[in-house]
Parts: C-alpha cells; sequence; structure tokens
C-alpha cells in the first residue's frame, strides 16, 4: 500500500519524525492517517489491497471522499462493498471514493459519477479564476452541492460553481432550506 507514512509507522501506531511532521505541518491530515491504518489493517485478509495508492482523504460533517490512485477505486470498495462500508461503519459517515486525475473535468467526472459532466470551463473573474461546471438538469448527483463544491474546491484549488442545462431542475429539501433562509436574512 502507497500512502505518505511509512508503513512501519502504520503499523506500530507510533509515528517517526518525518511521518509526524507531515500531520504538524498540515501537509495531511490525520484522517488520512487513520484511514491507511485501516485500510493496512484490511490488506491482511484482501490481498488487493496491498498494491493501492492512498493520495488524499477529505471530509466534512456528512461524507469522507478517499483520493485514490488510477484504478484502485474497484480495489478500495471490495468485493460487494465490503471495505468501502467497513470504513463507512469506522467513520460513521458516507463514504466515496474517486481516482485521482491531473485532469480537473475528469476528476470531477469521477466525483459526480454516474452523472455526466457537460461542459468544465475555467471563468475568469475579478477574485481571479473559477471552475464552472455544467451537468444535465435532471441528473441526480451521489452528493449534494454543497458537498460537492465544498470537496471540489479543496482539490482543485479554485472555487467551483454549478449548472444546470436542459430541463429546469426540481428544487431539493436543501436547496428550498437554503432559498428560505436567505430569504429570512434579507
Amino acid at each position: 500500500m502507497k500512502t505518505p507514512f511509512c508503513e512501519a509507522c502504520l503499523k506500530s501506531g507510533l509515528l517517526c519524525t518525518s511521518c509526524k511532521s507531515k500531520i504538524d505541518s498540515g501537509e495531511v491530515r490525520q484522517e488520512l492517517l487513520d484511514i491507511s491504518k485501516l485500510i493496512l489493517e484490511e490488506s491482511g485478509e484482501t490481498k488487493g489491497l496491498k498494491d493501492v495508492k492512498i493520495n488524499n482523504v477529505i471530509g466534512n460533517e456528512n461524507l469522507l471522499l478517499i483520493i485514490c490512485g488510477q484504478g484502485d477505486s474497484a480495489k478500495l470498495v471490495g468485493k460487494g462493498g465490503s471495505i468501502v462500508k467497513k470504513i463507512s461503519e469506522v467513520v460513521g459517515k458516507r463514504v466515496r471514493i474517486v481516482e485521482e486525475s491531473d485532469d480537473p473535468r475528469t476528476f470531477v467526472q469521477n466525483l459526480v459519477f454516474p452523472a455526466p459532466v457537460l461542459n468544465l470551463n475555467t471563468v475568469y473573474t475579478s477574485n481571479g479564476e473559477k471552475y464552472k461546471v455544467v451537468i444535465p438538469a435532471n441528473s441526480r448527483l451521489p452528493l449534494s452541492l454543497k458537498d460537492f463544491t465544498s470537496i471540489a474546491k479543496s482539490v482543485l484549488k479554485k472555487d467551483v460553481e454549478v449548472g444546470f442545462e436542459g430541463e429546469r431542475r426540481r428544487e431539493t429539501t436543501e436547496d428550498k432550506i437554503n432559498r428560505l433562509v436567505k430569504k429570512i436574512k434579507s
């Protein structure tokens, strides 16, 4: 298994100076260490996990996103979803596994799969660059718009705006609540 941490640190639970400095400096998050330990434990039972590359873990109150190497997502999901279910039980959140990509469009497509990405454009504003992602209006996103935009911004290092094309998108409960909160505040 490939992670930013050495295997000895993952097995022992004690961090060497190098691994500790990665966490202390904020280069990597504690969640990545915790998930790496869990996957290392599972690799004893599931041989395919020994070759998996874990690049990053991003979490919020609803979701834990594991960003893995190219071709590693199926191994992390496990047979019948067994590994991802175990991770979800341990962290108490939904878990989504997405493969890394240097191409922003490919990463966004992996993140919103099975919804298709119609366009991903770079928009230049007075505040800098941002990405505008366009998906079909009636697509079912695997995560909320709030989760999508915060995760995409964290990974892509730019603001991300979502637009819908085609038939008018039905307003979700979350959208209704956000609209009413804005109305009350103004």
